[in-house]
């Protein structure tokens, strides 16, 4: 204890001793004394001590409670000690707080106790303190859990505790209430995943859309061409297609652009959950580069999904007509498996094949290497949410239909100005479709409380209105969602890849944003000779090379 604080303490035992202060005793206010030491307004000498002199709350706190002092005693306005105590505490940042939180609660008082104001947890004081060191931090989030104390409400401003934390503290608010907010979502019901994704991912021109298409059987012909002869078509962005083969029932295929300008919107389709990455590397290429190009592509994995060993990845060696690239797979997968068998499972079977031949033996053994790790994939991962799934099935694909707005992207800056803008302020785009005029518009805007031109059928596209979604939600899947749980299933649909939630939108395609509106608008800036050739949101390899 420091001098000040012993000096603090004996000047609290001279009041206590001088004045006729028993535990018992209150003011008109019906506050004690230990009320005032920890913000209370009683009209004692006590609260003319504590406005006139500097003092430390936890020493004096813990002295009254040394006397007998009670923690749970509620003044007329309904408040206990620990109530003002957290109010002052929102206010002024000093980390000595929680411990005077913390004795109080270990004296009695309730852990459920919200501040006198502005209605704060002791958990929206925890993540207010953020000079704690993060051991700390979890010990007293702990201590107050155990003692009864809801780490995910809201005070009267609405926010949450996680959002007045910073740093290490506010991912371990935020995860906790992520976790809470999914197990309310399981409680209206769960069902066993039936499909994966299949991410396929790799530098550019190694063959990866070739692959996704020999996947599936897309190609007609086996017959090798010439390679001045042979286009490749390079992905904009992302290309997500939803298919079933034979061997691995339904899959969502992935694809990702390879050139690093498309790499920052990768994260959003990653996931630990239910996913399959298939690594695609040009056997042509040298050693070095394999090594340094699948690290990378790894590394950006890792740090979008966390540190877990169950994201399988399948190698799968592109141009094996071209060269016997076994040997170099094989060390290639070594290399890998040492420095990432700690964040991923790298198939023991690997693939050297040629992506343009569908129907070749090589390319059978993958679809069922596929199917066997998607069994894999589905035994470990958690149920989802039958509300989930519904969307999935019976809601989205629906608007989807109705929101058939593909955009034909000039070759000229201004259009390539309008994307970047309308993109840039999230706006909607002026799209009408007929499909829509069954829709009751007044109804919509009058439960939404809308003017009724928002809900119009210009306003529906592949960007909507969450709260537009939502109404759609609650008239076809589920009339008593709560906005609490509609939150979180927004949340959840954008952490599995089905929509991107942007402020108060939600983008209903993923694969048309990113693959014919960021992928597009991410090029190089010779975007207008890159794209002359464009087809289906792919750009011609001859023609990329023009600049």
């Amino acid at each position: 204890m420091t001098a000040s604080e012993r000096m603090d303490v004996a000047t609290v035992s001279y009041l206590l001793s001088t004045y006729d202060f028993s535990p018992e005793k209150k003011n008109e206010l019906g506050q004690t004394a230990l009320h005032s030491a920890c913000g209370g307004r009683p009209s004692t000498p006590f609260n003319v001590y504590f406005k006139e002199y500097s003092y430390r709350m936890y020493p004096i706190v813990k002295k009254l409670l040394d006397y007998k002092y009670q923690a749970v005693v509620i003044d007329k306005s309904g408040h206990n000690p620990l109530s003002y105590c957290l109010e002052c505490a929102m206010d002024i940042l000093d980390n000595e707080f929680m411990e005077t939180a913390r004795i109080l609660v270990e004296g009695g008082a309730p852990a459920s106790t919200i501040s006198s104001v502005s209605n704060s947890s002791i958990f929206h004081v925890l993540a207010k303190q953020g000079r704690l060191q993060f051991n700390k931090f979890k010990s007293y989030f702990k201590l107050f859990s155990d003692k009864g104390a809801d780490p995910f409400s809201a005070n009267k401003f609405g926010k949450f505790p996680y959002e007045y934390a910073s740093g290490e503290a506010r991912k371990y608010l935020h995860d906790n209430w992520e976790e809470h907010l999914f197990s309310k979502l399981k409680e209206l019901g769960v069902v066993r995943p039936t499909k994966v994704k299949v991410c396929l991912i790799g530098r550019e021109g190694a063959g990866k859309t070739t692959l996704m298409n020999s996947l599936q059987r897309k190609q007609e012909s086996e017959v090798d061409v010439d390679d001045s002869q042979h286009v490749e078509l390079r992905t904009a962005g992302i290309d997500i297609v939803d298919s079933t083969i034979n061997e691995a029932g339904e899959l969502v295929f992935c694809d990702f652009a390879g050139q690093p300008n498309f790499h920052r919107t990768h994260s959003l389709f990653f996931s630990e959950s239910t996913t399959i990455y298939l690594l695609v590397v040009d056997l042509t290429l040298k050693e070095a580069e394999l090594r340094e190009s699948s690290s990378y592509l790894l590394s950006l994995i890792k740090c979008s999904i966390g540190s877990s060993s169950n994201n399988h990845v399948a190698l799968i060696g592109s141009r094996g007509d071209k060269i016997d690239g076994r040997s170099v797979l094989k060390q290639l997968r070594n290399s890998l498996d040492y420095h990432f068998s700690k964040y991923f499972s790298l198939s023991e079977k690997r693939f050297t094949l040629d992506c343009r031949s569908c129907r070749s033996i090589e390319m059978q053994d993958l679809r069922h290497h596929i199917g066997e790790l998607k069994k894999k994939r589905l035994e470990i991962a958690s149920n989802v949410p039958k509300i989930v799934v519904d969307i999935q099935s019976s809601l989205l694909p629906i608007l989807r239909q109705f929101s058939n707005c593909d955009i034909e992207v000039r070759r000229h800056q201004s259009n390539l100005s309008f994307l970047r803008n309308w993109f840039e302020s999230g706006s909607n785009l002026p799209i009408y479709n007929s499909h829509f005029d069954s829709v009751k518009y007044e109804e919509i805007s009058e439960r939404l409380n809308l003017p009724a031109e928002s809900i119009s059928p210009e306003n529906i596209g592949y960007f909507m209105r969450k709260n537009l979604f939502l109404y759609f939600i609650v008239c076809k899947v589920y009339p008593s969602l709560s906005n609490e749980l509609f939150n979180e299933l927004i949340h959840y649909l954008n952490t599995i890849g089905e929509i991107v939630a942007i402020d108060s939108f939600v983008v209903l395609s993923p694969s048309w944003l990113c693959h014919q509106v960021i992928g597009p608008l991410m090029s190089p800036d010779e975007f207008p000779i890159h794209m002359e050739g464009v087809s289906d949101g792919a750009v011609s390899l001859k023609q990329d090379r023009k600049s």
